[in-house]
């Protein structure tokens, strides 16, 4: 029974107008191999099995020609539900046309019959081709991101005018939170320079997904022009901070889904003050880094913790900005369009968070990330949890072993420094526990006077406002 007190089968029986809009129509997607891409192009297979052809942007990479690149990507894990749904990646391959080019190059890298091919049989323009490295070279950026976007829509202009998923947490980067949840799990980030009370604004890909699909299908079934410019943002609805986030993410890897390989037991915090964040830096990445280097190179191993940690040092340069600000996007846009589609249509193409359970996600995510990302299978989720315990054993040991260093150093600084033998030992505490008592005493009167001359100057102020507010009406009266 869904939310709106229809039965499944009266939900499945619904129109789908998001699907029946790409109906015989080629759809034609840059960036299709990458991180949003992929999972546009499953959507659409697995969603619309009577779309015409979805037409790749590809190009040569790494030594592997563009239809190696596009096999290797319906064989991916994130395509199994809609192979198992098709019948093999054979099926899948028929759907898809590889164009070859780049966004990058002037013409987009187009030859006459490939550019022609596109004027002449595409409806769909989606354009996925993109930086989205913060630190990205200046005149790279502005070729990809800004000329590249010029060139396809002049292309677009020349066309013949025409009428949770599916893996949940699925992801193939390190980018934004989960990079963090992953070195945080690791135990080898344990500081980080953050608002912790800041929300944390970021949705996952498949919302985003939906949402190009739903505005297209908004675009042309309703004239829609005014909305051409969408904001699908998480703050709207539900907002996370850092600090929570951080929180649910180290519940889940110490106790549910911990990785392998932990250097360290996970911990740390974040840190308002960048002169704090910066010396827990020092001490707790780069001269941990460097020791454990050194052990490495010495048994013949190649270091490592180092390269990490520049690549951590650098991924904070730009991240830090992004979590000490905050910004409010509207998306009353975006309102408006959902309230447009069907029991369906809501169901299938999700962009709101009804029913999102935040925990169950980030344990998705750190699954995902596991699996996907860090190679790291089920089956290994015993030996890891062994670890893990491990690990918190010997932090707690190194940590009682620093406090008992500290002490010994207060005892030596006692004995040799200041000549206060043990045998005072037994005057200081009593000499101690007098100085608490005082400092309650001092602290109890301290306040107390301060309340006293609050209490005076409040009653001050109300005798002074009252005779005023009176003044006006007795001078009426002697009038």
């Amino acid at each position: 029974m869904s939310s709106e007190g229809f039965t499944e089968t009266e939900v499945d029986a619904m129109a789908d107008r998001i699907a029946e809009t790409f109906s015989g129509m080629n759809v034609f997607i840059t960036g299709g191999t990458g991180f949003m891409g992929k999972v546009l192009v499953e959507k659409l297979l697995r969603k619309c099995p009577d779309i015409g052809k979805i037409i790749l942007f590809v190009r040569e990479k790494k030594g592997k020609l563009p239809k190696q690149r596009l096999e290797e990507m319906l064989n991916d894990d994130l395509f199994e539900k809609v192979r198992n749904l098709r019948g093999g990646v054979d099926p899948l391959l028929a759907k898809m046309h590889i164009v070859t080019g780049d966004v990058i190059e002037p013409d987009l890298g187009l030859n006459n019959n490939d550019r022609q091919f596109i004027i002449q049989e595409v409806n769909f323009i989606i354009h996925a081709a993109a930086t989205i490295r913060f630190d990205e070279e200046l005149r790279k950026a502005v070729l990809l991101n800004v000329r590249g976007t010029k060139l396809i829509l002049e292309l677009a202009k020349e066309l013949i005018p025409i009428w949770q998923e599916p893996v949940p947490g699925w992801t193939d980067n390190i980018n934004g939170p989960t990079g963090l949840l992953i070195g945080a799990g690791k135990g080898v980030i344990r500081s980080m320079y953050c608002k912790s009370n800041s929300y944390a604004d970021y949705l996952p890909v498949d919302v985003f997904i939906n949402g190009i699909m739903i505005m297209a299908w908004n675009y042309l079934h309703y004239g829609d022009k005014k909305s051409n410019v969408v904001n699908f943002t998480s703050s709207a609805e539900i907002k996370v901070t850092w600090l929570e986030m951080i929180d649910a993410g180290r519940e889940i890897i110490m106790n549910r889904v911990p990785l392998n390989g932990v250097v360290w037991y996970p911990g740390g915090s974040m840190k308002h003050s960048r002169l704090y964040h910066n010396i827990c830096v020092l001490f707790f990445h780069w001269i941990p880094a460097i020791i454990l280097d050194t052990l490495l190179f010495c048994l013949g191993y190649k270091p490592v913790l180092m390269r990490v940690h520049r690549r951590i040092s650098k991924g904070f340069d730009v991240f830090e900005y992004y979590t000490n600000n905050q910004w409010d996007f509207k998306s009353d846009i975006a309102q408006t369009v959902r309230q447009r589609l069907n029991t369906r249509e809501r169901r299938d193409y999700k962009v709101d968070a009804i029913g999102l359970d935040i925990l169950k996600y980030f344990e998705d995510c750190i699954r995902a990330a596991r699996k996907y990302i860090l190679k790291e299978y089920d089956d290994t989720l015993p030996a890891a949890r062994r670890h893990m315990k491990i690990m918190w054993f010997v932090d707690l040991v190194v940590r009682l072993d620093i406090l008992k260093y500290f002490e010994d150093c207060i005892r030596a600084a006692r004995k040799y420094i200041l000549k206060e033998y043990d045998d005072t030992l037994p005057a200081a505490r009593r000499h101690m526990k007098i100085m608490w008592f005082v400092d309650l005493v001092v602290r109890c009167l301290f306040w107390g006077l301060i309340l006293y001359w609050l209490s005076g100057w409040c009653s001050s102020l109300y005798t002074a406002t009252v005779g005023y507010k009176d003044t006006p009406a007795v001078l009426g009266t002697s009038i």
